[in-house]
């Protein structure tokens, strides 16, 4: 397929590689992943300043690729780069940021960064209500079960349960009631009530 294209038409080979790269990392495939990744990486460099918008989505990817690979310093420093990049080419209000900005929190959160990871679960959520206001949704609920993994680390016991009853509200009337998500809802509502010394409610949810 690379062949097919002129030597010159740089922008469109990285993108086949940058494709290529998602596609193999989904897969876990690493090896191969980070062949074409940093292939697409060389041949944009190769156009564009490394501080230039339109590489926030390679900078994403390979963030990704060193996640995956267990290298987490690496993985920081790709996906803060990346988001940095992406607000520029779209704009901090824009919608496309959302998965963006709970991804970036994610990462925050496995590395024990708590207070960052919920400054980015919030810009997710302030996004995903922007678009879709009150209307259940399961975007929004999952981000709500996000800010209360955050604030649950941080030993904001009150905020936590708040925004785990939200999150399971919504799901509640989006009719999922079988999916992995609810049972972890319960358990960790169940874990806050427990902290909270609540017994009788903890147990409550701790059974369902």
């Amino acid at each position: 397929i690379l062949n097919d294209y002129a030597s010159e038409d740089i922008e469109s080979i990285a993108n086949i590689h940058l494709t290529l790269g998602k596609n193999y990392l989904y897969r876990d495939d690493l090896e191969n992943s980070r062949q074409h990744l940093l292939k697409s990486l060389e041949l944009l460099l190769q156009k564009y300043d490394e501080d230039d918008p339109q590489m926030g989505t390679l900078y994403l990817e390979i963030g990704f690729l060193f996640e995956k690979e267990g290298d987490s310093e690496e993985a920081l420093k790709y996906k803060e780069k990346g988001v940095a990049l992406c607000e520029k080419k779209y704009g901090e209000d824009n919608f496309m940021m959302c998965p963006i900005y709970a991804n970036l929190g994610d990462l925050y959160e496995a590395l024990r960064l708590y207070p960052e990871a919920l400054e980015y679960y919030q810009k997710s959520f302030d996004l995903a209500i922007k678009k879709y206001g009150n209307e259940p949704n399961i975007q929004v609920a999952m981000v709500l079960s996000y800010i209360g993994n955050a604030y649950c680390h941080l030993e904001n016991n009150e905020k936590s349960l708040e925004h785990f009853q939200k999150s399971l509200e919504m799901f509640e009337k989006l009719n999922i009631k079988n999916e992995a998500i609810v049972g972890t809802l319960y358990n960790n509502i169940g874990t806050v009530y427990s902290k909270l010394g609540e017994i009788e409610e903890a147990i409550e949810y701790f059974k369902k």
